[in-house]
């Protein structure tokens, strides 16, 4: 038995979002008239919203150009398929006019009126005739459920298993001019990521609220049969203008849709782009403080005494040793700065996700959409509750990524303080040693100008007796005692050197 039900111009619109160069709209304008104009069976639009170019495809499930048709779920995937390469040939001929770094997203909505909200009925009691104990049975939402709940009886969900969707349908609620629709927002193709957003969608509006037609089909003065002034057939007149009604709703809803859709495609970009980078970015640099931290703790437990021998003072105040610790300093101060650099774009983004966030609630609220609990999903929230999780989600990981690097930069400021200390001892031992050395060579200076000064003096005692005297032996005498009164200082000096640094190092 098909699973057959009418609806009201029942149509699905492509919908391909994408930022190109610039200067290349002209261009971009005439490829997709080219792969689109000539198709009967297609109308397009194209259009601009603040810097993405949108490009919207509309097929009607059945050809015919009936309002009202009888069509199948099965229509439905039909013409999704048909779609689905017509968007695969139009991201070909795109790709090389999308700007770099950016992505070609596509949206999938179907649309249709219904007076009943068809899509949640449930299939004929034929299709009831299920085993009950058949445990490969598929489900929705996660949990298996009994045949009694006829959880998968429902149109949507019968929708939803052919287009090989996984995880329940989202329903939502929203209202425009008086006007009720449901907006499902079939499953992801991958389960395992619960949050990922959904790219098929099934807008459906209450057509029994298009407006009161009694004026058009009851006459207001009784008037001869086959008047020319008769009112027309009660159907034509009611399906045209029903219709009218019905597109300028669904053309003011789907506006407001395609909205939520360029909100997605902005915080798929922000998470791509900065998101990605400070995430990056301030893992790396956690690791690399955490890096760094160990070196300089490797680097400090070289001073560490032996227990046998201990440490020389030639270890303290080796060069090699000096280079390595300014170093360390260096790179530390570097990583301050980098660490300040991610903060201030942490502060940005969370500003950007805030004002997302707001944008995102005022779009709710003037559709008033709404999640409704239903069979198929038992979590009743709505696809703008959706993209504000993943926003809160975001935002949280950057607190927390900031209140790590904080508290990293923290433990290394301490180990940095430590070392500081450290090189500053090492300079002021470095500083005794040169002074203990100037007074050395201050010391060894003196005693060089006092035994030239002797030396000059033996000299010129020389030169007296040597010219004055006749015996040689009364020559050499006086100076032999000149020389030991010029050696004598200088040994008793530097006595005095040796026993002042002997103390010293003491």
């Amino acid at each position: 038995m098909m699973r057959t039900f009418p609806l009201f111009d029942p149509k699905i619109y492509s919908i391909s979002i994408f930022k190109l160069k610039e200067g290349e709209d002209g261009k971009v304008q005439e490829i997709i008239q080219n792969l689109f104009l000539k198709r009967k069976d297609v109308k397009f639009n194209i259009m601009k919203k603040d810097n993405w170019s949108v490009v919207e495809i509309a097929m009607d499930i059945q050809r015919g150009g009936h309002v009202i048709v009888e069509v199948t779920p099965d229509l439905f995937k039909i013409q999704y398929d048909n779609m689905k390469l017509m968007n695969r040939t139009l991201k070909d001929s795109l790709t090389s006019y999308i700007v770099k770094d950016s992505r070609h997203y596509n949206f999938n909505l179907m649309t249709c009126g219904s007076r009943d909200n068809i899509w949640m009925h449930n299939y004929s009691a034929a299709s009831l005739l299920m085993d009950d104990d058949d445990d490969d049975a598929p489900f929705i939402g996660g949990e298996q459920t009994t045949i009694q709940e006829n959880i998968f009886q429902t149109n949507i969900a019968y929708l939803n298993r052919i287009m090989n969707r996984k995880g329940g349908v989202l329903i939502n609620t929203l209202r425009q001019n008086n006007i009720e629709a449901f907006l499902y927002a079939l499953g992801t193709v991958d389960q395992r990521r619960e949050r990922t957003f959904p790219t098929e969608f099934l807008l459906q509006l209450d057509t029994s609220q298009l407006g009161d037609r009694k004026s058009y089909t009851v006459s207001q003065l009784p008037l001869i049969n086959k008047s020319p002034y008769s009112a027309p057939p009660k159907s034509d007149k009611n399906i045209y203008l029903e219709k009218q009604e019905y597109l300028i709703n669904l053309l003011s809803i789907k506006s407001k849709i395609i909205d939520i859709f360029l909100t997605r495609c902005n915080i798929k970009e922000l998470f791509d782009g900065e998101y990605s980078y400070i995430q990056k970015r301030g893992n790396f640099l956690k690791d690399d403080i955490f890096d760094l931290q160990n070196r300089i703790n490797s680097h400090m437990k070289v001073y560490m005494p032996d227990k046998k021998n201990k440490k020389k003072d030639s270890d303290f105040l080796d060069r090699e040793n000096y280079d390595n610790e300014k170093e360390l300093l260096t790179t530390a101060s570097i990583r301050f700065t980098l660490i300040s650099e991610v903060e201030h774009r942490i502060m940005r983004i969370r500003s950007q996700i805030n004002g997302m966030k707001g944008d995102i609630g005022d779009m709710s609220d003037q559709i008033a959409l709404k999640g409704k609990a239903s069979t198929t999903d038992m979590k009743p929230h709505s696809i703008t509750d959706h993209q504000i999780r993943e926003l809160d989600d975001m935002e949280e990981y950057m607190m927390s990524l900031s209140g790590e690097l904080t508290h990293s930069r923290d433990i290394l400021s301490s180990t940095i303080d430590v070392l500081r200390a450290f090189i500053d001892t090492r300079q002021r031992e470095a500083s005794e040693d040169m002074s203990r050395l100037m007074n050395l060579l201050f010391l060894v200076f003196a005693c060089i100008g006092l035994a030239d000064a002797l030396g000059n003096f033996v000299v010129f005692a020389m030169e007296y007796y040597f010219f004055h005297e006749k015996n040689i032996y009364q020559a050499i005498q006086p100076a032999l005692a000149s020389l030991f009164l010029t050696f004598l200082p200088l040994a008793i000096g530097v006595i005095f050197i040796l026993i002042y640094f002997k103390k010293k190092k003491r």
